[in-house]
């Protein structure tokens, strides 16, 4: 708030603006320091002087605006780095995704393939079972048959 002062002095203001906003600020520190807050002492001057005008520009800031504009081209260059570092993740994220598919489809084919067998032995099973119902009942038959060949041969 001095560079508003004559010779940065921090007494002598050069518009009554700056002193309004100068003594708001001051008084705004003190309130906080009295109830214990923390300061934030960028917050508090944005807030004193209001939003920026038309033109982006804020109030009382104008000597550092060769800061903000070394900072807006390092965020810049910051901003492409991370993008591209952001890109390449992404492919190799991609690539990984890609690599999981494939491995799921040889997975999912082979649980195909072991359905497709299960069905097939459960299939050949009932065949058996059949098969062995019927020669079973056969034999009962057969069985049956010599058994009243022998109660006729036994009855003679």
């Amino acid at each position: 708030m001095v560079t508003h002062t004559k010779n940065h002095d921090g007494v002598a203001f050069l518009v009554d603006k700056d002193k309004k906003n100068h003594d708001d600020f001051m008084e705004r520190c003190d309130r906080l320091e009295a109830i214990g807050e923390e300061i934030d002492e960028d917050k508090l001057f944005y807030d004193i002087v209001g939003e920026h005008d038309r033109k982006k520009r804020l109030y009382g800031l104008a000597h550092m605006e060769s800061a903000f504009v070394l900072v807006k081209d390092l965020l810049k260059c910051i901003t492409k780095v991370e993008i591209e570092n952001l890109k390449k993740l992404v492919e190799t994220q991609r690539e990984q995704y890609e690599d999981i598919q494939q491995k799921y489809e040889v997975v999912q084919q082979i649980y195909e393939d072991a359905q497709k067998k299960n069905v097939e032995f459960q299939q050949k099973n009932v065949d058996v079972q059949a098969k062995f119902e019927q020669q079973l009942a056969q034999a009962i038959n057969v069985f049956n048959t010599l058994s009243e060949h022998v109660k006729t041969f036994i009855n003679q």
